[in-house]
């Protein structure tokens, strides 16, 4: 019997070098369908702080002007994380008013991150 073998060596995978655990932070309106109803957030992964960016007109052609009192209502939330790693509490709603504090558990280890208020950009 003659048995045949590869010369082929097998790749070295090495791990996705740049995980961060937690990748985007997307809130919306709650009771609103329009699709430019997802407001994308800013991670500050040295400080561990996320900060919801929204724009200073929403509905964006419109002249209604966003005011501190819209995000009294609780408003949805969705983030992107790794593989193997998980938020808690578990994201549904949050109150954009005050500051919001999550746990991003990953195999190593967690870290706290500090959801704060939406910023409103001046015109």
């Amino acid at each position: 019997m003659i048995g045949f073998s590869s010369c082929h060596s097998p790749e070295d995978l090495e791990p996705f070098a740049d995980q961060k655990g937690i990748n985007n932070f997307i809130a919306s309106f709650a009771d609103d369908d329009r699709d430019e109803n997802s407001f994308k957030s800013e991670i500050d992964y040295v400080n561990h702080v996320i900060t919801v960016v929204f724009p200073y007109n929403y509905p964006r052609l419109s002249d209604n002007v966003l005011q501190v009192s819209d995000f009294k209502k609780k408003m949805r939330v969705t983030a992107n994380v790794d593989n193997n790693v998980y938020i808690t509490p578990s994201l549904l709603y949050m109150d954009m008013t005050q500051e919001n504090i999550i746990t991003v558990k990953d195999l190593a280890g967690s870290i706290q991150y500090k959801v704060v208020p939406g910023e409103i950009p001046q015109e």
